[in-house]
């Protein structure tokens, strides 16, 4: 039985997911980077069940673990299999293909930092370890 059922169950909002971050986890609201990955990563009540009750009573440091190491299992189970995928998604959602290549949340201001094809972007991803992140491949191009 989970812990935390309750708890997730009653969450309908981001303003809820934040006070149970910090209340029940202990993440500062200082922690941006870490919130942002987490809502980016943990979006079902299963997910964020597994989260908090895998997470409880851990440091920050272990906490951030946990969610790369859950960035790198989905980077393995939803990665692009081909250049072709990839470049469908990005001419329907130019963002939400670039998140999904890169399995991390973007802001607006970084996505408008390409300046290349869908094509080169993804050649030059793939150039890379598969769990790189976008800001070194954009330093890269």
């Amino acid at each position: 039985m989970r812990v935390f059922s309750i708890i997730t169950s009653q969450i309908e909002g981001d303003r809820k997911m934040s006070d149970c971050l910090e209340n029940v986890l202990g993440i500062s609201q200082k922690a941006i980077e870490l919130r942002t990955m987490i809502s980016f990563f943990f979006k079902t009540e299963e997910e964020i069940n597994a989260l908090l009750n895998d997470c409880v009573g851990l440091s920050g440091k272990e906490i951030n673990r946990y969610v790369l190491k859950t960035r790198l299992q989905k980077i393995t189970s939803d990665c692009y299999s081909s250049i072709d995928e990839f470049v469908f998604d990005f001419n329907i959602n130019k963002h939400n293909a670039i998140e999904r290549l890169f399995k991390e949340p973007l802001t607006k201001t970084k996505v408008a930092l390409i300046n290349c094809s869908p094509e080169k972007l993804y050649q030059s991803h793939s150039m890379f370890e598969p769990d790189v992140f976008f800001m070194k491949v954009i330093r890269w191009l």
